[in-house]
């Protein structure tokens, strides 16, 4: 059996969405084809909205300045591109261990935070990966205060 659409465009039937919950169809329109619609309308109107349906975004991507206390060669910090805040914040502890500026670091992972909750629909969540950061930061930071 063909989906609702192909039988359509098989009968010289084109339809298409002219509203949320309205179809326009043109062509030769048969009273056995009118029912057919009336019939499949719901299936209709699911396949045209997915093929008028936005393509998804791509995922959005943490982007953290840092700066780096000890500017051997010139290297004053940076920034870092990574999926997760956690993880942007591991890599750079991981990378530069005692040379980051933790304090600096931390600051800017909450004003982040402060600036994306406001217009954020997942705010529980950024609060979370927020928690999840500041983890890391203190973790390292006292990791650092030990001889």
């Amino acid at each position: 059996m063909l989906p609702p659409i192909e039988f359509l465009k098989e009968a010289g039937v084109e339809v298409r969405l002219s509203g949320p919950n309205k179809l326009t169809a043109t062509g030769y329109l048969t009273d056995d084809i009118c029912q057919y619609i009336q019939t499949h309308k719901r299936e209709i109107i699911s396949a045209l909205s997915a093929r008028n349906a936005p393509p998804p975004r791509p995922p959005t991507r943490t982007v953290l300045h840092y700066r780096l206390t000890d500017a051997r060669g010139g290297n004053k910090g940076g920034m870092i591109i990574a999926d997760d805040l956690a993880d942007a914040v591991l890599d750079l502890v991981a990378r530069y261990r005692s040379h980051l500026d933790l304090e600096d670091l931390l600051e800017r992972v909450q004003e982040r935070f402060c600036i994306a909750a406001e217009s954020a629909p997942d705010a529980e969540a950024l609060r979370v990966a927020l928690a999840e950061a500041e983890a890391v930061i203190r973790r390292a930071a006292q990791k650092e205060r030990k001889p």
